[in-house]
């Protein structure tokens, strides 16, 4: 049986905004450290109080530590196509 919550999709092949879709999301370690998006754009969030993310500046926690390779190596779809999907969440240099 799996614990993980349900993720509506977006229709693009990722997840919903807000989704928890990692073992480090689900354990609470950045469980709010980001805005949700979803709140940001319209005001509200599918997920609610299950949302991972803050809804509002109130909400948001500190950052656990990075990893220290952390964007040290560029990122080859920003570098080779000039564009990275993952924005400022990409782990690779920009």
């Amino acid at each position: 049986m799996s614990t993980s919550p349900s993720t509506p999709s977006t229709g693009a092949g990722s997840p919903c905004i807000g989704s928890a879709s990692s073992a480090a999301v689900s354990a609470g370690l950045k469980f709010k450290t980001e805005l949700c998006r979803n709140f940001e754009l319209s005001g509200s969030c599918p997920f609610a109080n299950r949302c991972q993310f803050a809804h509002g500046p109130e909400e948001l926690r500190g950052r656990p530590d990075r990893h220290w390779l952390y964007k040290t190596e560029p990122c080859r779809a920003f570098h080779g196509e000039g564009l990275c999907r993952y924005g400022g969440r990409c782990h690779f240099l920009h």
